[in-house]
């Protein structure tokens, strides 16, 4: 049976939720419209629950999280803040840190919650129809509107009973990433424990850079150490989050988020490392690559390096993003928008023998088999 693995970035939920859920540059200004950076009676006025992150902003930036009008790199601001808190180890780094998480965790719950977003012709659902079984889904978003799709709020309400709901799920990747990969692996007997010699693929829901219903015990003389576990809810009364308690040490359970920084630092997350060396796995099994919403930073090495351990067998990769081609220049064709396309095609342009590489728009064009030089 041939084997798609679909790379899934932020773009994806940007479309599948009509432009609403933020690319990675306008969480704080969406964060700002949803009242969870500013008051709810005055926009423009500073939840003071993040002061910290205000002002490490301003004195670093010179911006403000407040500013619409302001572009405010995340990516940079957190990588700024990552080399800070190694240089000094500064108490009021690490809150502030913990402050920027929380924007993140916030914004994205209350969007999640947004009903709207669950039109049955929306793009997470068509591609729910599409996936097959043993496809697998890699994706970098922190946000649950897949997740939910997949069944996940119906599989963590059964946790403990994951071999009983088997049957009831038509597409087992969330299932298979909670049962094999996660700490509730550990309530199941039908779990994989000798070595191997020959890797079998399966269909897996793997999130390499975290969620937001991530929590995982920072105590590393705790037996639950580095485990994993979804969690159903997330936000507490009056959007604080949850408190949650490890049962094994009774410390403070963190959420397990890798910001976009340039050193992301896998390492110190077991788990994180765990999904990613089934990543590469999965990787060399595809027959096919769809790479939906996901723009391949120059900087993003360990994302390169992933990509190009891809299979020798690989016939086919579908880039969908509105940016593969430049649609401002009025030619009468097409130019395609190198920057964007470059460090994709300086990976798969070199394998020894080069996949057949399409361009789409959206995910509906991809699903209607619309090509991007087609349709313009």
């Amino acid at each position: 049976m041939s084997k798609t693995v679909y790379i899934i970035g932020a773009g994806a939920s940007y479309s599948h939720s009509n432009k609403e859920f933020p690319l990675i540059n306008d969480i704080f200004k969406v964060a700002k419209q949803l009242f969870v950076t500013s008051l709810m009676d005055d926009i423009n006025s500073l939840n003071l629950n993040y002061e910290y992150v205000e002002n490490y902003i301003k004195k670093n930036f010179n911006k403000s999280i407040l500013d619409s009008r302001q572009k405010l790199d995340i990516e940079y601001i957190l990588t700024n803040l990552e080399i800070d808190i190694e240089k000094t180890k500064s108490n009021d780094l690490q809150i502030v840190r913990d402050r920027v998480i929380t924007i993140i965790l916030v914004t994205f719950f209350k969007l999640t919650s947004k009903s709207d977003y669950y039109k049955k012709n929306s793009e997470y659902f068509l591609f729910f129809n599409k996936l097959n079984d043993n496809d697998t889904i890699i994706t970098y978003n922190w946000d649950l509107l897949l997740d939910n799709i997949l069944g996940r709020e119906k599989i963590i309400n059964k946790i403990k009973n994951l071999g009983q709901i088997e049957d009831d799920i038509s597409r087992k990747q969330y299932l298979r990433m909670l049962k094999y990969l996660s700490a509730y692996r550990d309530l199941s007997w039908d779990r994989t424990s000798e070595p191997y010699e020959k890797y079998q693929s399966k269909g897996y829901y793997l999130k390499l850079h975290g969620s937001i219903d991530w929590l995982y015990c920072p105590n590393e003389d705790c037996g639950s150490y580095s485990k994993v576990y979804p969690v159903k809810k997330i936000i507490g009364e009056e959007y604080f989050i949850a408190d949650y308690k490890c049962s094994e040490c009774s410390s403070r359970m963190k959420h397990l988020i890798i910001p976009p920084v340039l050193n992301k630092n896998y390492s110190s997350f077991p788990f994180i490392k765990k999904l990613w060396n089934i990543a590469l796995e999965e990787l060399k099994s595809a027959d096919e690559l769809v790479i939906w919403g996901y723009q391949l930073p120059p900087t993003d090495f360990y994302n390169k390096w992933l990509f190009r351990q891809k299979s020798d067998k690989l016939k086919k990769v579908i880039i969908i993003n509105p940016k593969c081609f430049n649609k401002k220049r009025k030619n009468k064709k097409l130019p395609r928008n190198m920057v964007f396309l470059d460090p994709f095609l300086d990976i798969f342009k070199a394998s020894k023998i080069v996949p057949e590489i399409s361009y789409y728009e959206n995910y509906t064009d991809y699903i209607n088999n619309i090509k991007y030089l087609d349709k313009y």
